[in-house]
């Protein structure tokens, strides 16, 4: 269960460090997270500012980087990212028709995508880094998962 929604989540909040400031324009469906602090357990932490996405990642945006493996030949990467549907099931309750539906049928395709490995989730941010370089230039170092205190 945790692995669900920490997935959920994680994969949802794909954030980016960035090289210069001032020539970043601003990209497509992202937000500027600026930085600050906070104190945890008496500890006072910093964050430096990101961008990030302002939306979870959407199944349909997975499935367009799946297919884009599977066109590229990379099945044995396609494998590893593909989402574990068995997941569903684990959570208890009468959860079958989510585990055959969820991630395939087009009524989800605007849903956040879920149950995938982690590994899925950072070949997921090395395909997006690639597709806002081609867009915006290399402006941006990478997109990468957050980190605990981003989050």
């Amino acid at each position: 269960m945790k692995r669900l929604f920490f997935l959920a989540t994680v994969i949802g909040c794909l954030s980016f460090m960035f090289k210069k400031p001032k020539k970043f324009k601003t990209a497509d469906n992202c937000e500027f997270i600026p930085s600050g602090s906070m104190v945890e357990n008496g500890e006072t932490i910093s964050v430096n500012a990101f961008w990030m996405l302002q939306h979870e990642v959407t199944n349909f945006e997975y499935k367009t980087f799946l297919n884009q493996l599977k066109t590229e030949g990379k099945t044995e990467l396609y494998n590893k990212a593909y989402p574990d549907t068995s997941a569903w099931v684990e959570l208890g309750g009468y959860l079958y028709p989510m585990k055959d539906s969820y991630f395939s049928h087009p009524a989800y395709n605007e849903y956040p995508v879920v149950n995938i490995p982690k590994e899925g989730a950072e070949l997921f941010c090395a395909y997006l880094t690639e597709l806002f370089k081609a867009k915006y230039g290399d402006v941006l170092e990478k997109f990468r998962l957050p980190t605990k205190h981003e989050w």
